[in-house]
């Protein structure tokens, strides 16, 4: 099992967590992935990957929010304590 610290985290919301991660061990060079996972646990997937560049941390922030916000309106509609 591979542990990568995360780069930052973009929050929680739905029982989940969002983030992202730099991994430089692949074999298409360093790259960004965006991740989703259960708040509780250290188990995550990527669901979105940029390359380790300027523009692609910018890209990979904006995926992360949309992720965040996507999370929010679904806990919402869960019962959660989301806004519109």
């Amino acid at each position: 099992m591979q542990i990568i610290e995360a780069v930052c985290l973009y929050g929680e919301e739905a029982g989940l967590s969002g983030g992202l991660v730099q991994d430089d061990h692949g074999p298409e060079g360093s790259l960004l992935r965006v991740f989703v996972g259960a708040v509780d646990s250290d188990e995550v997937e990527a669901v979105a990957v940029t390359p380790a560049t300027p523009e692609g941390r910018i890209d990979a922030d904006a995926i992360g929010m949309a992720i965040l916000r996507t999370l929010e309106i679904l806990g919402r509609d869960e019962g959660g304590s989301g806004e519109a």
